[in-house]
């Protein structure tokens, strides 16, 4: 009992020590475990900004069927509401795609602004009537488009992690 009388303060430091060791550690397993939950949540993130980006490239390539099947029929009236919804589809798209993919985004913002060309042409065709003949190539025009579409959802398929 004397011995801990006299010497209680290095003890006490002793303890102090052990107990500073034990927080350092309990900080660092703490920051790891933040990193890995940060770096999961990335990656969870990616997968469902990929899973969106595949359905909706999927859902503007059924639409473009759709608007070849509508310009042969000179249904243009459709055919203008779903320019209109293809445009904002290509938009979701161009939205979800990594800032660092710079060619896919000029490719996506590219479809776009063809899009928004081909759909003032359809928008003019329906106000005046139907036409003798199709005007320029709308018919050319989508099926590029949709080629590129086709092109970045394999891309993006095969660049999944799924598929690894």
């Amino acid at each position: 009992m004397e011995y801990l009388s006299d010497n209680w303060g290095s003890l006490a430091s002793g303890l102090g020590v052990l107990l500073s060791a034990a927080g350092v550690v309990y900080a660092y397993l703490a920051r790891r475990a933040a990193k890995s939950a940060e770096a999961a949540s990335r990656e969870a993130r990616q997968a469902i900004a990929q899973t969106l980006t595949a359905a909706d490239l999927r859902w503007a390539v059924d639409c473009i069927q759709r608007l070849l099947i509508y310009q042969r029929q000179g249904e243009w009236g459709a055919a203008v509401e779903l320019y209109h919804n293809l445009r904002k589809i290509l938009n979701d798209i161009l939205a979800y795609l990594p800032e660092s993919d710079d060619p896919t985004r000029n490719e996506v913002s590219d479809a776009i602004g063809k899009i928004t060309e081909l759909t003032a042409v359809a928008e003019e065709i329906a106000a005046s009537g139907p036409p003798g003949a199709h005007p320029g190539n709308l018919a050319e025009d989508l099926n590029k488009i949709q080629g590129d579409l086709e092109a970045l959802a394999s891309r993006l398929r095969f660049d999944s992690p799924e598929a690894s």
